[in-house]
């Protein structure tokens, strides 16, 4: 196995030993914006507190896809949607304040969402996004039901996925009968 360093991605390429064929194997090890096209456009939006919040964008058409980690992670769950989706939809990926690109508030606490709601708007807004599709993954399907109660006339549909509803540490544990 031979591993060649290519931008944020790895190249691995496997060679068979019966044949000596080399196949290229690509593996996500990236930024958000290394692993797309050269179409991509990024920047970061200036939250209400003024927290800079990353974003990027890549694809055209709408409805607009705009896609909510879950916490700590860094897009992986949305590769296939960035590859499958850009070419007949513009996909617009953030991160959180405090994780990857984006900035850590001054104030500590400013981490709820009330705070992440109000950054993917700005998000939406410095991307010229008016309405959206929003996807979810396992907290970011938590990020999107709160934008949507909060701005349902920017949200055209959900997506969520492997998350829940309601705020899951603070919900009573007893249970539904």
């Amino acid at each position: 196995m031979v591993v060649v360093p290519h931008g944020a991605m790895i190249r691995v390429r496997a060679r068979s030993r019966k044949s000596k064929i080399t196949r290229p194997v690509l593996r996500y090890l990236g930024g958000m914006s290394d692993q797309l096209s050269p179409e991509v456009t990024e920047g970061h939006a200036q939250a209400s507190d003024g927290t800079r919040i990353y974003w990027c964008a890549v694809g055209h058409g709408a409805p607009a896809l705009v896609c909510c980690d879950g916490i700590g992670c860094d897009g992986f769950a949305w590769k296939y949607i960035a590859r499958d989706f850009a070419p007949r939809h513009r996909i617009v990926r953030w991160h959180y304040r405090g994780h990857g690109r984006s900035g850590l508030p001054q104030d500590r606490s400013r981490v709820t969402f009330d705070d992440l709601c109000d950054d993917l708007s700005a998000v939406l807004d410095a991307t010229e996004t008016r309405e959206a599709v929003l996807l979810g993954h396992s907290m970011g399907v938590q990020v999107a039901l709160e934008y949507h109660k909060r701005h349902p006339q920017r949200v055209l549909g959900l997506g969520l996925i492997c998350g829940s509803h309601g705020l899951p540490l603070t919900r009573s544990t007893t249970p539904a009968c």
